[in-house]
């Protein structure tokens, strides 16, 4: 009676890793398959090249599980096809022979050397609406990134270069980070890499440059008069418990709390609730419009929300600088 040929084969490639730097370390092949275990052999082909004998190790009866050793992936960050070939021979004749679905399998390139000689240049600070401009400077065989660290710890990869580049003028670093118009200081790094990993993150010493000025707000005329107050909601509430001392602070907070529960609750429901000499909170419905975009046009439904209208004594007062209420501001 002939031998039968192993069956049922399932093929899987697994990536090792070290568990503490995450960085792959080999190339695991294992195979569920219905098999004889003092008959079975194995060979793997590699790229399409010519099949070659492995050995395997059993890693369970049930199911009934191998692990294939002697597949050599390059360690190149490619993907190269594996297909495996099974059969039984118990040495006086051999069964037919099975081969296995092709597998993807790929070895992580080995991280690049950190670089070197990793310096900053600052060229320009900023003046005005004229940019800073920084050279950052570097030794490296490979491609790298060039990293801004701003003032607030933030890191952004500011520019990708080539294997043949050394160094890279930065421009208008300074629109990162704290834009208060103030001095920071920034830092700048260089870090190499490869089609699988990085490299560690090598940084100058940091540099000192005028941020931009973006983000400073000038004070309004209340500000400068002194009457203008901001006020938190938690600030609100202290202020709201303050007003009735006779009463348990956490009470006026829940009655504060649910009062504005109610006016969500209605408006997210197509209502709406009129405050007199305050405003209207209200839902609002978009109409139903047709959109034209790569080609086919869209419908886009009617959608609720929100909206909230000042009353006239609201507005005339914050236009006076005044508490008014909608009956004071008509006799205006």
């Amino acid at each position: 009676m002939p031998l039968d040929a192993p069956s049922n084969i399932i093929p899987s490639f697994k990536k090792t890793k070290d568990p503490f730097t995450n960085l792959q370390t080999g190339c695991e092949f294992t195979v569920r398959l219905t098999f004889t275990q003092a008959n079975l052999k194995v060979q793997a082909m590699i790229d399409g090249g010519a099949y070659e004998d492995c050995t395997f190790d059993v890693l369970s009866q049930y199911p009934p599980m191998i692990r294939v050793n002697g597949v050599t992936v390059p360690q190149d960050g490619l993907s190269h096809p594996v297909q495996f070939k099974f059969w039984h021979d118990d040495g006086t004749e051999t069964s037919d022979e099975v081969e296995s679905e092709v597998l993807v399998a790929s070895f992580d390139m080995a991280p690049p050397p950190d670089p070197t000689g990793v310096m900053v240049t600052v060229l320009r600070d900023r003046a005005g609406v004229v940019p800073d401009q920084v050279k950052v400077e570097w030794t490296s065989a490979e491609d790298v990134d060039v990293i801004c660290l701003d003032d607030l710890g933030k890191k952004r990869n500011v520019a990708k270069m080539s294997e043949s580049e050394s160094f890279v003028i930065l421009e208008n670093m300074t629109r990162y980070g704290t834009r208060d118009g103030a001095v920071h200081a920034y830092r700048f790094g260089v870090q190499a890499y490869n089609r699988s990993t990085n490299s560690s993150v090598v940084y100058a010493p940091p540099v000192n440059l005028t941020a931009s000025a973006a983000d400073v707000v000038e004070p309004t005329p209340d500000d400068l008069a002194g009457t203008a107050i901001y006020m938190s909601h938690g600030q609100f509430v202290s202020w709201l418990t303050s007003q009735f001392p006779a009463i348990d602070a956490a009470q006026i907070t829940a009655v504060w709390v649910n009062a504005l529960d109610k006016i969500k609750d209605v408006v997210a429901r197509g209502g709406s609730v009129t405050l007199s000499d305050f405003g209207v909170f209200k839902a609002q419905w978009s109409e139903e419009k047709t959109q034209f975009r790569n080609g086919t046009y869209t419908i886009i439904p009617p959608a609720r929300s929100a909206d909230f209208d000042l009353s006239s004594g609201f507005k005339t007062g914050v236009k006076l600088g005044q508490v008014m209420t909608d009956t004071e501001a008509a006799l205006t």
